[in-house]
């Protein structure tokens, strides 16, 4: 995959660093001659939203989705510690809430410092 400076045929020796801003003057994307890159991402409000570099470091702060089908048999209360199935795996997390008839759980977790809506199936 070209960065983008590879696509545009960027003069480095001629422009210098390649730097694309947003109309607030936020940078958008950023790319050296050494191959490095870096992009962001921010909401309508201008906060950041998501960054992403070449080293493959990121932070995002993109909505997730928060709903996940299971079933169980097991018997869970709010205060419960609980293991959640999510894109990223099991992760550790905490019941703060539960809807009976729905058979789903809502778990704080703590690696994407949010809370999650599961059913009982991706809880363990």
């Amino acid at each position: 995959m070209k960065t983008i400076a590879e696509q545009i045929k960027w003069d480095f020796e001629s422009n210098g660093c390649l730097e694309i801003r947003n109309k607030n003057g936020r940078i958008l994307y950023f790319e050296k001659p050494d191959g490095y890159w870096a992009r962001w991402e921010y909401t309508s409000e201008d906060n950041p939203l998501y960054y992403e570099d070449s080293d493959g470091d990121i932070t995002d702060y993109r909505p997730k989705p928060l709903e996940i089908e299971v079933t169980t048999t097991k018997t869970y209360k709010v205060g419960d510690s609980v293991e959640c199935l999510t894109d990223d795996g099991w992760m550790d997390g905490g019941i703060t809430d539960i809807d009976l008839s729905k058979r789903v759980l809502f778990v704080y977790i703590e690696d994407y410092d949010e809370i999650r809506k599961f059913t009982t199936n991706q809880i363990k």
